[in-house]
C-alpha cells in the first residue's frame, strides 16, 4: 500500500503507571511479548513496510525491544524521540515527519486494532483527501464521545463538551505531512491540528463498526489478556 505508519508511542501512561511502575505503556507484557509486539504484527499483517516510532518516556525500553526483534518483523523501522521536552501529541507527529514523505497513518501504541487497513487507505486515496479520522458509535456508552460525525466530515472534535458528539475516535488517522510541517508551534496536541482542519471543512471520517482494543487502564489490560486467551 507504500504508506508508512506512525505510531505514538511516548505517553506517560499514568493511569497504569502504579501497577507497571517504569516500564513504558507499550512495553507490557501478555504472554511473554510486549503490546507493541501485537501492534506491530497487526501492521505487518495490513502490509505496512515502513514503521515510525515516536518515543519519550522510558523510549530506551521500545528501542532496545526492536533492536533485538528487527528480524521477526518484516518491516523497516524508524526511531524520532521527543527528547527531555515532550512535545505533545501533535509535536511528537512534527518532529517524526522528516521520515514521511507524503501522506501517513497515525495510531497509537496502546492501541490494537483488527481491522483490513486497506479499505480505510483506499477511501482516502480514492477521495484525494489530506486528512480522515476513523470513528466508531459508541453505542453501549462505555466510553466517552468526542466527535460529531455527519456521515462524511468531522464537524466536532471536543473532548469536554461531549453532548455535542455523537462518535468516538476509533484510534486511526491518515494525513499529509505538509499539514504539520507547517505548523509554526513546537508543542501542541492532535486536537489542535483536528479543529483547524474542522474549520477549513477538510476533516474526514471513515465509521468502523468494530470496536478497538487498548489498555490504558488497568480493565483494558485485563480485557486484552481474555481476547488473547480467546484467540488460542
Amino acid at each position: 500500500m507504500n504508506i508508512p505508519a506512525l505510531i505514538l508511542a511516548g505517553g506517560l501512561g499514568s493511569r497504569v503507571s502504579i501497577k507497571y511502575k517504569n516500564t513504558q505503556k507499550c512495553m507490557i507484557k501478555f504472554n511473554r511479548k510486549p503490546f507493541l509486539y501485537y501492534v506491530l504484527k497487526n501492521l505487518e499483517k495490513n502490509k505496512i513496510k515502513d514503521v515510525i516510532l515516536s518515543i519519550g518516556y522510558n523510549s530506551e525500553q521500545v528501542v532496545n525491544y526492536i533492536i533485538k526483534n528487527k528480524k521477526n518483523f518484516k518491516m523497516n523501522f524508524f526511531f524520532s524521540n521527543d527528547g527531555n521536552t515532550l512535545l505533545g501529541t501533535g509535536g511528537a507527529v512534527k518532529k517524526a515527519s522528516k521520515y514521511i514523505q507524503k501522506d501517513f497513518i497515525l495510531t497509537y501504541g496502546d492501541s490494537y486494532l483488527n481491522y483490513n487497513f486497506k479499505k480505510i487507505i483506499s477511501y482516502y486515496k480514492k477521495k484525494k483527501f489530506e486528512s480522515l479520522i476513523t470513528v466508531y458509535k459508541n453505542k453501549d456508552g462505555t466510553d466517552k464521545n468526542n466527535i460529531f460525525f455527519d456521515g462524511k466530515k468531522i464537524k466536532i472534535y471536543n473532548k469536554l463538551d461531549r453532548l455535542k458528539c455523537n462518535y468516538i475516535d476509533w484510534g486511526l488517522s491518515i494525513f499529509n505531512k505538509n499539514i504539520f510541517i507547517t505548523e509554526k508551534k513546537k508543542v501542541f496536541d492532535m486536537s489542535l491540528i483536528y479543529k483547524k482542519q474542522i474549520k477549513k471543512n477538510k476533516l474526514f471520517g471513515f465509521e468502523v463498526y468494530k470496536k478497538y482494543m487498548e489498555i490504558g487502564t488497568p480493565k483494558a489490560i485485563d480485557q486484552f489478556k481474555l481476547y488473547l486467551n480467546e484467540k488460542k
